[in-house]
C-alpha cells in the first residue's frame, strides 16, 4: 500500500466516520440536556441548545471539509465524481 493510499484510507475510512459519530453523539447529548434535566432548569436548557447548535455547525463544516478532500482525492487519483 502506497503512503498516499494509506493516508486516504485513514482519513476516509477511519477519521471522518469517527468525527461524524462524535458529532452525532454530541448532538444527542445536547438534546438530552435540553429535554431531560433541563425541563425545569432554564440554564440547563440553554446549555443543551448551545451544544446542539455547535454540533450542527461542526456537522456542516465536516461535510464541507469531507467534500473538498473527496474532490482533491478524486483529482489526484483521476476518478472525479
Amino acid at each position: 500500500m502506497t503512503p498516499l493510499a494509506l493516508i486516504a484510507f485513514v482519513v476516509f475510512e477511519l477519521l471522518i466516520p469517527l468525527l461524524f459519530t462524535a458529532i452525532f453523539i454530541t448532538f444527542i447529548w445536547g438534546l438530552f440536556r435540553y429535554y431531560i434535566p433541563g425541563g425545569a432548569d432554564e440554564h440547563a436548557r440553554e446549555e443543551g441548545k448551545i451544544l446542539m447548535v455547535w454540533a450542527v455547525c461542526a456537522f456542516i463544516v465536516l461535510v464541507i471539509i469531507w467534500s473538498i478532500a473527496n474532490s482533491i482525492g478524486g483529482l489526484v487519483t483521476g476518478t472525479v465524481q
